[in-house]
């Protein structure tokens, strides 16, 4: 890992170099910095060894902040992370809802009673299984293919009649229901916390 320096302004760190910088401006002009100079030397210019202690959290709910501490012979720098607002704080998590929402839809599945097999219950702009089904459905209705007929799962076959084709209409339209009412129920719960603790609580 290559070392940090941070370089010191009126006794303050002004910002964290990369890298072993070459030169250093001072008030009397740009000076030098060769790579046989010694650490006590690039101090006189303000220039340290540098080290960070802890992690920064980067998610949607954390402030991060870093402290300096200036030592006789490095500077370390000490992340630490707080909880942003609750009001914040619920602006993220409704966010997260609803894309963990989206997600249950466009590319849900659920175990399927009638069918015994994990089916799938998708509805995006490529896969709708229940527009499939019903299409399937009213195929079957106007004798225009035979049963049993092969339903893929999500990976696994099994043949069904068109009865119970009918019930995991039921079925698919039962979990899109289920999905709606476990999204609004987890923006009831979201409302009404009011510490970060129970908002983190929240999930869908």
């Amino acid at each position: 890992m290559t070392q940090k320096f941070a370089i010191l302004k009126d006794g303050q760190v002004w910002y964290i170099a990369q890298d072993r910088p070459p030169e250093i401006d001072t008030p009397d002009g740009i000076v030098i910095i060769p790579p046989e100079m010694s650490h006590e030397g690039m101090q006189e210019y303000g220039i340290y060894q540098y080290e960070e202690v802890g992690i920064p959290s980067f998610d949607l709910y954390h402030t991060n902040n870093i402290s300096y501490e200036i030592l006789s012979d490095k500077v370390v720098g000490t992340w630490t992370s707080t909880w942003t607002t609750v009001e914040q704080m619920k602006i993220a998590k409704r966010e997260e809802i609803d894309n963990a929402w989206k997600q249950s839809i466009q590319a849900g599945s659920f175990m399927s009673e009638v069918a015994g097999i994990r089916v799938d219950a998708r509805r995006n702009d490529i896969d709708n299984d229940k527009d499939n089904l019903e299409e399937i459905i009213n195929l079957g209705e106007a004798g225009l293919i035979a049963f049993p007929f092969q339903w893929k799962g999500v990976s696994d076959t099994v043949s069904l009649t068109l009865d119970d084709l009918k019930i995991l209409r039921l079925e698919i339209g039962a979990y899109g229901l289920q999905m709606y009412q476990q999204k609004f129920e987890a923006f009831g719960l979201l409302e009404a916390a009011t510490t970060p603790e129970e908002v983190m609580e929240v999930s869908f």
